[in-house]
C-alpha cells in the first residue's frame, strides 16, 4: 500500500474519535421527540391572510401564467443586481409556493433581505423550502433554531451535513476527507429558484453580496436564465428528489441546531442578520428593493425581452450522484458530451475554470480528428479575476495543450473588463470592484444553447451535482453568444496565443523542456512556457492569432497581467508545479 495512504488509514480511528467528542452524542429518539414537541409548541403558525393569492403581491408575470400557451419563454439574466430584482419581485408576487435549491447561502445582507421576503411570504400563506448544500451556507446554530421555528410553511433543508452538523470545523473538515471521501466531496451544486411551479431561474449565481452587485470591492460577473413552459415539470420533478432524499436533513435534525433549540429559552430571539453592512450597501439594496415593486420597471426589463424558444429540455444530476450505477445519475456530464461530439462548426464556450476531465478532453481530441474545421472557442478567467488560483494553476500547466492540441482559441477575463464596468451597479466608478467571471454557458453551432452550473471540470462530472437548461433556438443562441462574444472583446478579455518564435534553436529546446515537464506528474518546474496574454495595441482590428500581422498589432503582456501580489504569482508557480495530482477533484 501507499505510505501516504497508510499512514492516513492509520489516522483514521483517532480523527474520527475526535469527531465523536467535538459533536457530542448523537440526539437519541427522546431528545429528538423533545426537539419536536418543542417545535409543535413554538413554531408560529398565524396567517397575515386568509387567501394567499389576493395577499401577493401585483405582477405582469400573473398573465403570462395565466396565459398557458404551451410553449417556452427564456430570458437572459447577466446584470447581477437585476438578479435580485427579479427574485425579491417574484418571492412578492408568489400566490402558492417558493422552491429555492443552492450551493451557497451565506449571512450576508442580500441573503438576509431575500430571507426576510421569504419568511414574510410563508407568513401569507405559500409554501416556502429553502435546500442549501450545508458546507458554504448558513452555520449559526442558533439562528438556524430561530429559523426551525420561523413558520411552519418555511422549511430549510441542509444536503449533506458534514458529521450531521450545521457548523463544520477546520480539522472536521480534514476529517471527512480522510474518514468519507466521497461522500464529503459530493456538493449540491445545483441550483434553482422556482415559483408556484410556473416561473424558474437556474444558472450560475449562489446567495452573497458579490453575486447581485453588492459587495464594493468584488464582484462576481455571471448568468442566469428565467424559463417558463413544461419544462418546469421536470424541474420541479428534480427539486422534490433532492428534498426527500436521505441526506437532505430538516435544520433542525442537525445536531448542533438540536442542542441549540433545546438551550433556547422560549420567546427567545436570535440574530439572523449580518453585522456592519456598509451604509452604502444597504442604500444600494433598498434601491434594488423598492425596484422590485416597480411594475413599469419590470415590464421593461423583464418581460418586454423574454424570447419563445422553439423547444427546451431541462437535465439534472441525481441527488446520490457518487456510487449510483444509473447513467442518468450524471445526466449533465452525459448531456454536454453528447453536444460537443454532435458539434459541426463551432462551439463557443464560457467557464470560470478551465480544467477539462480526461472525457471531455477525449470528445475534444476525436473532434480534432474528424471534424479539423470545428471552431472551438472558449472564455475563461485570468489569475487577475478568477477566484481560485489553485485552479488557475492547472490552466495554465496545460495551455500549450488546449491552444496546440485541441485548437482552443482562448480568451482570458480581465479583472476591470471595460465594456461591462457599466453592467456592475456597485456604484464606484472611481474605484470600480475586481471582477470575476463566473457564467457557465455554451452555444453550439449558432443554435443550441446551454445554460446551467457545471463548470465543464471533473468536480462537476465526478462529484458534484449539477443542473442545466438546453434551449434549442437560433434567436436565442444569438443573444447568448453576442453576450459570450462580447467577454472575449480585447477591451474585456486577453487574447492567449503562442509566444512569438525566438532564435530557433533555443525556442524548440524551450519547447521539448516545456512539455517534458507538463507530462511529469509533479516538479513541472520549467518557467518559460509556450504561451502568454496578448493586449491589442490601440488603433489595430482585432485579428486572430493565425493573421500575420497578429503579432504587429498585440502586445505580449506577460502570464500573469495585471497581478500585482508577488506572493500570488509564487504561489501560482507552487500549485503549477505540483497541483496535477489534485486535479481530479479541481
Amino acid at each position: 500500500m501507499n505510505p501516504v495512504l497508510r499512514a492516513l488509514r492509520r489516522a483514521l480511528p483517532f480523527c474520527l474519535l475526535l469527531v465523536a467528542l467535538s459533536t457530542g452524542c448523537a440526539l437519541g429518539p427522546a431528545r429528538q421527540q423533545m426537539i419536536n414537541e418543542r417545535l409543535a409548541a413554538e413554531q408560529d403558525r398565524s396567517l397575515d391572510c386568509v387567501a394567499p393569492a389576493d395577499c401577493a403581491a401585483p405582477s405582469p408575470f400573473h398573465a403570462l401564467i395565466g396565459d398557458d400557451d404551451g410553449r417556452h419563454r427564456a430570458l437572459l439574466l447577466e446584470h447581477g443586481a437585476d438578479a435580485l430584482r427579479i427574485r425579491l419581485h417574484l418571492v412578492r408576487a408568489a400566490r402558492r409556493s417558493i422552491d429555492l435549491q443552492t450551493y451557497i447561502f451565506q449571512d450576508e445582507a442580500s441573503s438576509d433581505l431575500l430571507l426576510t421576503e421569504l419568511l414574510a411570504a410563508a407568513r401569507r400563506g405559500v409554501r416556502v423550502r429553502v435546500l442549501v448544500d450545508q458546507l458554504f451556507s448558513l452555520s449559526d446554530p442558533g439562528a438556524l433554531a430561530q429559523l426551525a421555528l420561523a413558520h411552519r410553511n418555511f422549511e430549510l433543508r441542509f444536503y449533506n451535513p458534514t458529521f450531521r452538523e450545521a457548523r463544520t470545523q477546520a480539522w472536521e473538515f480534514a476529517a471527512g476527507i480522510l474518514c468519507c471521501f466521497s461522500r464529503f466531496n459530493q456538493r449540491m451544486h445545483s441550483k434553482l429558484f422556482a415559483i408556484d411551479g410556473a416561473i424558474a431561474i437556474i444558472g450560475g449565481r449562489n446567495y452573497r453580496d458579490s453575486y447581485y452587485d453588492l459587495d464594493p470591492a468584488f464582484a462576481y460577473y455571471d448568468r442566469d436564465v428565467l424559463v417558463m413552459g413544461p419544462v418546469l415539470a421536470d424541474m420541479m420533478a428534480s427539486f422534490e428528489s433532492y428534498w426527500v432524499h436521505r441526506r437532505s436533513l430538516p435544520v433542525a435534525r442537525l445536531h448542533d441546531v438540536g442542542r441549540a433549540l433545546l438551550r433556547r429559552e422560549p420567546g427567545q430571539q436570535a440574530d439572523v442578520a449580518p453585522e456592519d453592512t456598509a451604509p452604502e450597501v444597504r442604500a444600494r439594496l433598498a434601491r434594488i428593493s423598492a425596484d422590485a415593486d416597480d411594475l413599469d420597471l419590470i415590464g421593461t426589463r423583464f418581460i418586454e425581452p423574454v424570447h419563445i424558444v422553439q423547444s427546451m429540455r431541462f437535465v439534472a444530476d441525481a441527488p446520490a450522484k457518487i456510487g449510483s450505477r444509473r447513467a442518468e445519475a450524471n445526466a449533465v456530464s452525459l448531456a454536454i458530451a453528447d453536444l460537443l461530439e454532435n458539434a459541426r462548426d463551432e462551439v463557443l464556450l464560457q467557464t470560470p475554470y478551465l480544467v477539462l476531465g480526461r472525457a471531455t478532453r477525449d470528445v475534444f481530441e476525436a473532434k480534432r480528428d474528424t471534424d479539423p474545421e470545428l471552431t472551438v472557442r472558449v472564455s475563461t478567467n485570468s489569475l487577475a479575476a478568477t477566484d481560485a488560483y489553485p485552479v488557475y494553476a492547472l490552466t495554465y500547466k496545460y495551455k500549450k495543450r488546449y491552444l496546440r492540441e485541441l485548437g482552443f482559441r482562448l480568451y482570458e477575463f480581465k479583472p476591470h473588463p471595460a465594456q461591462l464596468r457599466s453592467m456592475i451597479e456597485t456604484g464606484a466608478a472611481d474605484d470600480p470592484p475586481r471582477v470575476s467571471m463566473h457564467a457557465k454557458s455554451a452555444v453550439i453551432d449558432g443554435e443550441i444553447s446551454l445554460i446551467g452550473t457545471h463548470n465543464f471540470d471533473p468536480r462537476s462530472d465526478k462529484f458534484n451535482t449539477e443542473a442545466a437548461v438546453i434551449i434549442h433556438d437560433r434567436t436565442f443562441a444569438d443573444a447568448l453568444a453576442a453576450s459570450i462574444q462580447r467577454d472575449m472583446a480585447p477591451q474585456n478579455s486577453w487574447v492567449i496565443a503562442p509566444r512569438e518564435r525566438g532564435v530557433a534553436p533555443f525556442y524548440r529546446l524551450s519547447r521539448l523542456l516545456e512539455s517534458i515537464s507538463t507530462a511529469l506528474p509533479l516538479f513541472d518546474l520549467w518557467p518559460f512556457r509556450y504561451a502568454s496574454s496578448f493586449e491589442l495595441k490601440p488603433g489595430c482590428p482585432p485579428v486572430p492569432r493565425s493573421h500575420p500581422d497578429f503579432y504587429v498589432c498585440h502586445d505580449d503582456v506577460g502570464d500573469f497581467p495585471e497581478v500585482d501580489s508577488v506572493l500570488k504569482r509564487i504561489l501560482t508557480r507552487l500549485a503549477t508545479a505540483f497541483g496535477a495530482p489534485a486535479l481530479p477533484v479541481l
